[in-house]
């Protein structure tokens, strides 16, 4: 069996008291509120996420600023961070293939990769609880919508932020955050979108072990991604290092 790429989240422990949920019943039913987040959680975790952001400075340049954040996240969550490095190799290579050769953009890509998941910062302790039968958080919702928190706060990351932003929106299905549109969000979100699924698409999580590189195609064509993006990474996808993209095939899984 695989153990490389286990998705083990060793959260750094002083950090563990800033998220303490236990005084909020956040296990709340997906059908009954749709895409709303309950305002007890919301207000908590931004409370506490502008406590950890705020005093940030805000004046530095995109590359000083993106990687303090970054630096941040490896400080709470190693493995997010391990996760947003290599999502940001892989969407450059597709990025390429897809045509964009222009610096500025794959550079802006790179940085949205590195920080698309910056936003689980504020449900670390929610990830660590098991979901009741029944009941489950909608954690995609959830840290969508605190990675655009997170970002507005920084004006130097103008050009990154409707990037990071709308990883999880989706052509068909639910979007995260609700306020995003297929149509309206950036091609490199696009992009992005289909990098980070195939990358935990092919590597181990809690209670999902990982899967082929022909299985996570298959997932990317059932649900709301760029077919076109798809396309292009099934025409590319032997080119790219298994050191990012595994195969568990060829593992002897």
């Amino acid at each position: 069996m695989r153990t490389e790429g286990l998705r083990q989240r060793k959260i750094i422990p002083q950090f563990r008291h800033f998220f303490d949920l236990s005084c909020i019943d956040y296990q709340y039913r997906i059908g009954e509120i749709s895409t709303t987040i309950p305002p007890e959680i919301k207000d908590h975790i931004e409370g506490v996420l502008d406590t950890i952001f705020d005093p940030l400075p805000k004046h530095l340049n995109t590359h000083k600023t993106v990687k303090i954040l970054f630096q941040t996240l490896a400080g709470f969550d190693p493995y997010t961070a391990w996760h947003s490095q290599e999502n940001a190799e892989v969407s450059q290579i597709l990025a390429r293939e897809c045509g964009i050769d222009d610096p500025r953009m794959l550079l802006n890509l790179r940085r949205a990769a590195m920080l698309h998941d910056i936003g689980k910062i504020g449900i670390l302790n929610a990830l660590d609880q098991p979901a009741k039968p029944g009941i489950s958080l909608e954690f995609r919702m959830l840290h969508a919508y605190f990675t655009q928190y997170i970002l507005k706060k920084f004006p130097s990351l103008a050009e990154i932020e409707p990037i990071s932003s709308a990883v999880h929106v989706k052509k068909t299905g639910k979007s995260y955050p609700a306020d995003l549109s297929w149509d309206t969000i950036p091609f490199e979100a696009k992009i992005l979108a289909v990098a980070d699924a195939l990358h935990s698409i092919t590597h181990e999580r809690p209670g999902d072990g990982a899967k082929s590189r022909d299985d996570a195609l298959k997932i990317l064509r059932k649900y709301g991604y760029d077919q076109d993006i798809v396309d292009t990474l099934e025409k590319i996808l032997p080119q790219i290092p298994q050191r990012l993209i595994p195969d568990v095939k060829s593992n002897g899984s």
